[in-house]
């Protein structure tokens, strides 16, 4: 498994937190790898594992249009000189996408279906699209599996040096967020931010996902996405400036922006107690950005 020597802890000054007497650090998993980009560098590991150890002939994989998930997988599979399938949801955007793009140049072999096909698809229906593929390793949307949450669980010795009251983690299928139940501390409180709006499902995923639930039932903000998936305003870019302008910290618009903009609320309304520890998760994601126009961004 690859494990990288260090995760940078980054201590956010603002004098909203000495106000409210709490701490806030950000887990920079964005700078873990400059393409496999936050979560997706861990959550990755078991599958390439689990496809090594099978020697399949190749990987096939799924997402939309502007899947962080796709990017990674393309790349990961061409450095390791995998053949690599992507089935994309829908033909939208019908001139491609940057994420589309990315993935075409590392030889990913993309294949369009349906929004109604896409939502049933599983490795029989696989078969049958692509009937060359006699044996392919399947890696499920966004890497909802239990084998995704076994590199996300390794990542807390790397947050014993700040031992949070309270980690904060974004969710879009719920796979990294489930990895942290393994391994969570007694003593922290894990809140989930969904980039999803209408998210209900949890206890389904958590069973999907053979996790356990930790100690403390885990906390879920469902009012932090926007209008829904990658939804996004001019207040929300105007944050994404003014936070990497702050603090140096990119992010982007469908999960980290409203991820660190609602933790922030929180802290300046007083919901975390006076000497809460707060540890948020960098998830990556950044290549998304370049869907923005030109200059949208003060660190594009």
């Amino acid at each position: 498994m690859l494990t990288p020597a260090t995760i940078r802890i980054q201590s956010i000054e603002d004098a909203s937190l000495k106000k409210q007497d709490v701490q806030w650090w950000i887990a920079r998993l964005d700078e873990v790898h400059p393409i496999v980009s936050g979560n997706k560098y861990f959550k990755l590991q078991g599958f390439i594992e689990a496809f090594q150890q099978r020697s399949g002939s190749c990987l096939v994989t799924a997402g939309g249009a502007f899947s962080n998930h796709l990017a990674a997988t393309a790349w990961y599979a061409h450095q390791l000189q995998i053949p690599c399938y992507g089935i994309i949801r829908g033909d939208y955007p019908k001139t491609g996408s940057h994420t589309l793009d990315q993935c075409k140049a590392w030889n990913m072999q993309l294949l369009h279906v349906s929004a109604q096909t896409y939502r049933d698809l599983n490795e029989h229906s696989i078969r049958s699209m692509l009937p060359e593929l006699s044996d392919f390793f399947f890696i499920p949307s966004g890497g909802f599996d239990p084998l995704g949450t076994i590199g996300i669980a390794s990542l807390w010795p790397y947050f014993l040096s700040v031992n949070p009251t309270h980690l904060t983690c974004s969710i879009g299928t719920g796979t990294t967020f489930a990895g942290l139940f393994n391994g969570c501390p007694i003593g922290t409180e894990l809140i989930g931010i969904p980039a999803l709006k209408g998210l209900t499902d949890f206890d389904e995923r958590w069973t999907a996902l053979d996790v356990t639930i930790p100690h403390r039932t885990p906390t879920i903000w469902n009012d932090a996405h926007w209008g829904g998936y990658a939804k996004k305003d001019k207040n929300l870019i105007d944050f994404m400036n003014q936070f990497f302008q702050n603090h140096g910290v990119p992010t982007d618009f469908v999960y980290t922006a409203k991820h660190f903009h609602t933790v922030l609320q929180k802290i300046q309304s007083g919901y975390f107690s006076p000497g809460s520890r707060i540890l948020s998760l960098h998830t990556g994601g950044l290549q998304g950005n370049a869907s923005l126009p030109a200059n949208t961004l003060c660190f594009d």
